[in-house]
């Protein structure tokens, strides 16, 4: 309730300040010869300051003060009536305040009702929170396996497949050089792929604080031999190019 009670508020002030020459009735308007004669004034005056600054020529500016000033001759010759006229009928403008400002809450919540929402319940922020950030025991568990899988990589270092396997989940953990050292030794075990030379690519920039290194370079042009459409792999290219000056 107090959500909806702010969303008033701010709607009808909202309103309130858009709407607020309305409320006043056209007192205070500036008539529209004088609007007028202000604006070639000001464009008068803004000439002289460009000038001053340098941004434009004498000739420019000789040519662009002799239209303004026939336009202020012109509009000055037409009389205080030329122009539209300023609403002057204050019961008017009190009307059309009064109603917008009625129609346009009204609209809104309409049309939330129409294409919203409004019957799903209420989410807590933190019970939100709580469902995109895993929780201790899926972050063991995570742990865990990490463990197996470099225990039997220690054991058995020419396992290809265990090397492949980890290889992702270091680079997700931000384990850069762990994830290069990983891309590696599968591409060495199982042969290179483009997604593989992809990752010890993009691992080893990251652990180099974005320096394309030489072994960097040879995974990128293997990678261009193998699929000549990836773009990524250009950029690295072009980086190595700018950092070699």
């Amino acid at each position: 309730m107090l959500l909806w009670l702010c969303f008033a508020f701010l709607t009808a002030a909202v309103v309130a300040m858009l709407l607020r020459p309305l409320r006043a009735g056209g007192n205070g308007a500036v008539a529209p010869a004088e609007a007028d004669l202000a604006v070639y004034r000001d464009q008068l005056r803004e000439l002289e300051a460009e000038r001053e600054r340098g941004l434009i020529g004498d000739s420019d500016v000789e040519g662009a003060r002799a239209e303004v000033a026939r336009r202020l001759i012109k509009r000055a010759n037409a009389g205080p009536d030329a122009g539209p006229a300023a609403p002057s009928d204050p019961a008017r403008a009190r009307t059309i305040y009064t109603a917008v400002a009625i129609a346009l809450p009204v609209l809104a919540i309409g049309l939330y009702v129409f294409t919203g929402s409004p019957q799903l319940p209420a989410r807590p922020f933190a019970e939100r929170q709580s469902k995109d950030i895993p929780d201790a025991n899926q972050a063991a568990g995570i742990v865990e396996l990490i463990q197996r899988v470099e225990a039997r990589l220690r054991e058995d270092p020419q396992d290809g497949k265990g090397w492949n396997a980890i290889a992702p989940v270091y680079l997700r953990l931000g384990r850069f050089a762990d994830a290069a050292h990983a891309f590696a030794e599968a591409n060495r075990l199982e042969g290179e792929t483009v997604r593989r030379l992809t990752g010890f690519a993009e691992a080893t920039l990251m652990a180099e604080n974005g320096i394309v290194t030489e072994p960097v370079r040879r995974a990128t042009l293997r990678i261009l031999e193998l699929e000549p459409s990836r773009i990524e792999v250009r950029v690295w290219l072009a980086l190595a190019k700018e950092q070699d000056g």
